[in-house]
């Protein structure tokens, strides 16, 4: 009953956020498909196996530290710059990043998000989302032998 009286008495701000989040997710997708023309789903990047140095498990597990690093409160960047840490060459990287594939992500709300603010994304947007400019810079001095971004 008092969820029934709440909503008839906020019925119109209700509906204004609903209107506001459903205006939030189309202007974002408008905005967001110009840069998010990297890779449709099937594409991935070259991996030559005899030049790497971890296995597809290992680039499994890294694939979702990463992940997890990105969607937790405030971006682990510990937990992060660790996982790069494990890369010895542009193979290794391209393996985490097949591995990493599209997963839910709220560019929004640098979370995984909810259905009306989250959509698939690849590493790259992930990182490139969740990281600063001098966070990003970091990761290209620190680990030249990459190519990241």
């Amino acid at each position: 009953m008092k969820v029934l009286r709440f909503f008839l008495k906020n019925f119109r701000p209700i509906v204004y956020v609903l209107l506001g989040l459903l205006f939030l997710r189309t202007f974002r997708e408008i905005l967001s498909k110009s840069t998010e023309e990297k890779l449709t789903s099937d594409e991935k990047l070259p991996v030559n196996s005899g030049v790497r140095t971890i296995s597809n498990i290992e680039a499994q597990v890294i694939a979702d530290n990463i992940y997890n690093a990105s969607i937790v409160s405030g971006t682990d960047e510990a937990l992060l710059y660790a996982q790069f840490d494990k890369l010895k060459n542009q193979n290794d990287f391209n393996e985490v990043y097949n591995a990493f594939g599209k997963r839910q992500y709220s560019k929004f709300w640098g979370n995984v998000g909810d259905p009306l603010t989250s959509d698939r994304h690849d590493m790259i947007a992930v990182l490139t989302n969740e990281l600063t400019v001098k966070e990003q810079e970091y990761l290209k001095n620190s680990y030249p032998h990459l190519t990241i971004f």
